[in-house]
């Protein structure tokens, strides 16, 4: 490839010259040498070709992706997903904030808001298998335009319930919204984000979940006493529809998308271009990712091409996660209250929770990307099964001795949910990873349902602590045996 005007002119010096040979030696009737410069005169001309086609070669996407920096384009666009996330652990969390102001209005008994906890996870559950495979269709950010919609209108909608039925029905419509938009944020923030640190990408993106739960506690309990439940959906339905407009303008699509569904070359320049702005490239250039295409995202797909075995113990580690995830988020404070903990101390532990899964997300991200990821989560289950394990061998400590186990239970478990969050991204191809994710997690959401309600039973039956935290280590070894078996990404 000609890289210099002096090479330029030196390619152009050296065949004048070797015209002008040619033409004496056909004077002179040599027979030998005009053949000979001839020879090289072609492929000095083949080279000239070879040049062109390498100039009109296709650029692959997804090798640019990870071998540029990290860009502050990029980085607006994990800030934005998790901005999302944030909004969506509010909103998933905000139910619990009113149960008990609204068990005492209504005149309820605290055993009516099973029903309410279980059809918004119900709902997540929908979400994700609907618009997982409706993101594979028609982009990422359309997904997640519709989903923040549906999450404001029926959010605000909430506060005119006046009945349990009402509340039912309008946690289970915006659950559907919830559900939909976090596949799309953890697919777009692993399309954009090089494979050297995807994982780390994704799970710092994702802390925004529980975050958005934290702060929702931490903010909503002072003010509901003075403003009443409604502020709390109104709230949960005036900010997603606020940030639709933000994310209309400054959340691209999925580059990778743009290019599986032959987007016009100078959409997919302008995006590159914003990554790096000194990119070379013209819209003569043919973009590819280096992918199989699947020409129609079907649910099949998740089990043809070798991907079977895959999906399978992927919804298996989702599942077992969430299964005990639920169970101690929902059975915690009353746990702790019960075996002597101070209410405030109790209430507080679920923040702690939150807390470590954020410190355990980040750090168990960090060290996916740098190792076997595989093998990084199976051996933090393997601890997650451990601390869950002897949780109940400290109930009769100290309140920090207590609340610092929960710690590490927040730091194993719900790291580790982050980080299979993270690694099941880069699991499936552009054109159905929306779909796989979508699914993994809708299929985890029903361990969600399940394991709240066993663990209720389990009380109910007087099983003794002890035996009860052992019994919730088991998913956790179950989830670890299934990371083992798990292999590194196929794409990303």
């Amino acid at each position: 490839m000609l890289k210099t005007e002096h090479q330029l002119r030196q390619i152009l010096r050296s065949r004048y010259l070797i015209c002008y040979t040619l033409y004496i030696l056909n004077q002179k009737n040599c027979r030998v040498y005009p053949t000979l410069f001839c020879k090289i005169f072609i492929n000095l001309n083949s080279k000239k070709a070879g040049d062109s086609m390498e100039n009109n070669k296709q650029f692959n996407v997804a090798e640019f992706i990870n071998n540029e920096k990290l860009s502050r384009f990029q980085i607006l666009v994990i800030v934005l997903c998790g901005l999302i996330a944030l909004l969506d652990g509010f909103d998933t969390q905000s139910i619990a904030f009113v149960a008990p102001v609204i068990t005492q209005s209504w005149g309820l008994v605290t055993a009516d808001f099973g029903i309410v906890f279980g059809i918004g996870l119900f709902g997540l559950m929908v979400g994700s298998l609907i618009f997982g495979p409706v993101a594979d269709h028609i982009g990422r950010k359309k997904t997640i335009l519709i989903c923040l919609f549906i999450v404001g209108v029926f959010s605000i909608l909430t506060v005119t319930a006046d009945t349990i039925t009402g509340l039912i029905i309008f946690r289970f419509l915006t659950g559907i919204g919830l559900g939909g938009s976090i596949p799309n944020i953890l697919a777009l923030t692993a399309e954009y984000t090089p494979k050297r640190m995807l994982n780390t990408s994704v799970t710092i993106m994702f802390c925004g979940f529980p975050l958005g739960a934290v702060i929702g506690g931490l903010t909503m309990s002072r003010i509901i006493p003075n403003m009443g439940w409604e502020i709390v959906f109104y709230v949960g339905g005036i900010l997603p529809l606020l940030f639709i407009p933000i994310i209309f303008i400054y959340l691209p699509e999925s580059i990778r998308f743009m290019v599986m569904k032959g987007a016009s070359n100078d959409k997919i320049i302008k995006i590159l271009k914003k990554i790096n702005p000194l990119l070379d490239v013209n819209s003569t250039q043919q973009f590819s990712i280096a992918e199989n295409r699947v020409e129609k995202q079907y649910i099949k797909h998740l089990f043809t091409d070798g991907l079977a075995k895959t999906t399978l113990l992927l919804w298996v580690v989702y599942f077992a996660n969430l299964l005990i995830f639920y169970s101690l988020i929902n059975w915690l404070p009353t746990i702790l209250k019960s075996v002597g903990v101070p209410i405030e101390k109790a209430i507080i532990s679920t923040a702690i929770f939150n807390l470590g899964g954020i410190v355990g997300g980040i750090i168990i991200g960090r060290l996916i990307d740098k190792r076997d990821n595989n093998k990084i989560l199976a051996f933090t289950y393997i601890l997650a099964a451990l601390v869950i394990a002897s949780i109940g061998l400290f109930l009769d400590s100290s309140v920090s001795v207590i609340l610092f186990m929960v710690f590490l239970s927040g730091f194993f478990v719900m790291g580790s949910t982050l980080g299979v969050q993270a690694f099941m991204t880069g699991m499936y191809a552009t054109s159905i990873r929306s779909t796989g994710v979508g699914w993994a997690i809708g299929v985890g959401r029903i361990g969600a349902i399940i394991g709240p309600l066993a663990a209720g039973l389990m009380m109910s039956l007087d099983v003794s602590l002890s035996n009860f935290f052992i019994i919730w280590a088991i998913p956790a070894v179950i989830a670890a045996i299934a990371m083992v078996f798990l292999r590194g990404r196929q794409s990303c």
